[in-house]
């Protein structure tokens, strides 16, 4: 799951019906020529690091940081 922040939202706003904005980051998409992935997170503040398959789908999500991963064909 992205991160989702809470930008805003002053009590005053809402009662002159203006909506609260989230920010939601997109997980990033990455090409792989393997099947078999790993996954760290990247950077200083990662997680982990998991080993991922990606089966006959062609593609897996990190269950740590939602990055997807494609097989590149």
């Amino acid at each position: 799951m992205g991160i989702i922040r809470r930008v805003g939202g002053s009590n005053e706003a809402r009662r002159k019906g203006h909506a609260m904005s989230t920010n939601i980051d997109i997980p990033e998409t990455v090409e792989a020529d393997s099947t078999e992935v790993s996954c760290d997170g990247g950077g200083d503040l990662g997680h982990p690091l998991v080993y991922l398959n990606m089966g006959d789908k062609g593609e897996v999500e990190c269950p740590y940081c939602d990055r997807k991963y494609v097989l590149t064909t």
